[in-house]
Parts: C-alpha cells; sequence; structure tokens
C-alpha cells in the first residue's frame, strides 16, 4: 500500500508538473488554424525586438502572421550570414487596410529600409543592402478595420550562391587544367549509376545517360540555352552580385527544365545532369560549369564552394 500511495503521489505531480508546462507553453506560442486555406498563423506575443527572439523568418519560405486587437505592431527576427542585397515581400493585406514594413538592424532606431506603397499594394522591397548582422522586419497596422487580420511575410536574398549539384561533391576536374585549356570546374554524378536513356541523342562519346539534378548557384534570368557537338546541351543563367555581372554556363546537361526568359533562384531546379556532347570517362556523366564575370571567364569556385558536414 505504502508503494501504490508513493507511486500515486508521484503519478500526480508528474502531470501537475506537465500541466504547468503546457499551460506556459501555450501563452509563449499560440496558433491558430484558418478554417478556409487551413494556413498555420503565430499570434504569441511579438510586440517588441525582445519578444519576437524566436520569431525568425526564413528565407524563401512564408511566414505567416496576425494582428488582434490592440495588437498594431510585429516584430520579426532576420539572420543576414554577409553582406548581400534581400527583397521583403507582405501579401494578404485585407481589403481597405493599410500595412507598412520597415527594417532595423537589431538594437538600432534607425531604419534603414521602409516601405512606402500605396494603400492595399504589396508592400515590395527589392535590392536592400544588408551587412551580416541580426535585423528586425518591423510590420505596423496603420489602418483598417479592427478586427483580427491576417498577413504573408517572406523574405529572399537575391545574391544567394549556393553548390549546383546539390547530390555530389565530387570534383572531377578543375579551372585551367589541362595545360589552361579547361575553361570551368567538372562536378562528377553521384549515387545510383547513371543507366542508358533511349529518349536522347547528341552525345558524341558514349550512350546518353542521365545523373543528377542540377540547381543555379545564383538567382537570374535564362539568357541562353544552345546545343553543340562540344558541350552538348549548355543552359546560360545571367545574374546581378555586388554590382558584378556573372554569366553562369551550364554544359552536358541531359535535359533542362527552365525556358529562356525564366527568372530563376538560387537553388531552384535547372536541369538533369548528363554527357550530351564531347565527354570522357566512365560514362562522361557529369556537370560542367563556367563562370564569366564581367564578360571574363573566371574559376567558379571563386564563388561556388561544396557543402561541407559542419
Amino acid at each position: 500500500m505504502n508503494h501504490l500511495k508513493k507511486y500515486r503521489t508521484l503519478f500526480v505531480v508528474t502531470i501537475g508538473f506537465m500541466l504547468s508546462v503546457g499551460l506556459c507553453l501555450s501563452v509563449l506560442y499560440v496558433y491558430h488554424t484558418d478554417a478556409t486555406t487551413g494556413v498555420i498563423y503565430e499570434v504569441e506575443p511579438n510586440n517588441s525586438s525582445e519578444e519576437a527572439t524566436t520569431n525568425m523568418v526564413y528565407e524563401g519560405f512564408n511566414q505567416y502572421g496576425t494582428f488582434y486587437g490592440d495588437d498594431m505592431v510585429d516584430y520579426w527576427k532576420l539572420n543576414i550570414e554577409r553582406a548581400t542585397k534581400i527583397n521583403i515581400f507582405l501579401d494578404q493585406i485585407p481589403k481597405e487596410s493599410n500595412y507598412n514594413l520597415y527594417l532595423y538592424p537589431e538594437h538600432s532606431d534607425t531604419f534603414i529600409w521602409k516601405s512606402e506603397e500605396e494603400e492595399n499594394a504589396y508592400e515590395l522591397g527589392t535590392g536592400i543592402d544588408v551587412q551580416a548582422g541580426v535585423y528586425d522586419i518591423v510590420v505596423v497596422f496603420e489602418e483598417g478595420e479592427s478586427v483580427k487580420q491576417n498577413y504573408l511575410l517572406r523574405y529572399r536574398d537575391v545574391e544567394k550562391v549556393v553548390w549546383p549539384v546539390p547530390d555530389s561533391t565530387v570534383i572531377s576536374d578543375y579551372f585551367l587544367s589541362r595545360g589552361g585549356a579547361h575553361q570551368g570546374v567538372d562536378i562528377s554524378w553521384a549515387g545510383t549509376f547513371p543507366l542508358v536513356q533511349a529518349d536522347l541523342s547528341g552525345c558524341m562519346n558514349a550512350p546518353c545517360r542521365s545523373g543528377n539534378d542540377i540547381v543555379s548557384a545564383f538567382s537570374g534570368t535564362v539568357s541562353n540555352m544552345y546545343q553543340n557537338d562540344t558541350s552538348g546541351s549548355v543552359v546560360e543563367i545571367e545574374s546581378s552580385i555586388q554590382g558584378d555581372t556573372l554569366l553562369a554556363s551550364y554544359h552536358h546537361v541531359f535535359r533542362s527544365h527552365v525556358a529562356i526568359g525564366d527568372v530563376v533562384h538560387a537553388g531552384d531546379r535547372i536541369a538533369v545532369m548528363g554527357n550530351t556532347g564531347h565527354t570522357i570517362g566512365m560514362t562522361g556523366v557529369h556537370l560542367h560549369m563556367e563562370l564569366r564575370k564581367n564578360g571574363v571567364l573566371i574559376d567558379p569556385l571563386t564563388y561556388i564552394s561544396p557543402p561541407t558536414d559542419d
């Protein structure tokens, strides 16, 4: 009986502790789901920079906020790892309401950017220069009906740089190898052995095969696509970083997923690795990437680098 009493007391204490923790969490993190769209909106306190320490905006993802009652200002944290340019986008502003956006360096009273769009227009900032550090995005309810209102917030790093083959970090040849004749960097396929593809021609040295996905290393516009006996199928994307014009060309692709004029973001899938054109090696399947900066051929590894496990 003493043992049963002891366990019963421990059970009650444990349940009490779990309930108290749950109540605390419910105060800190409260959410509601829009009945029409099913989108989950945040409604936790974020009326100051201090309250928004975990209220992060993530690059390329939609964040959903709420104004309710006397809640007329929302703070969101933004962590920038290097000097770059960003776009900030606010959408789903309710009819006859007006919001404004401000961007502040953390712990600063001076904003570095403010939206000044017309009422009900998208509050969009483009090409905002930022340095490495933490920032506050402040969303201000300026006018409209004083009822619960939801909005969508998003930002994008327009000068983000990514490795072009997410599934392979194997560099099989470097810039200016072969006595200076090699004009780019080669990245080999990885994983499943590339199988022969019967639905493609244009492979000069081996049966056509497909390998890993290729993503755009930079945000930009597809400026050209062509095919020849040497490079095979090629996709070219023009970008701008820190005032410099970059032209990245992706060679030997098996199949492209873009068209001339398409706007792409860094990390978007643009093609599948292949061995079109003149290639060498066991299968010839690889990405040959070339990069020109203001018209001058440079080593792509000046900008891109293989991801690490760190």
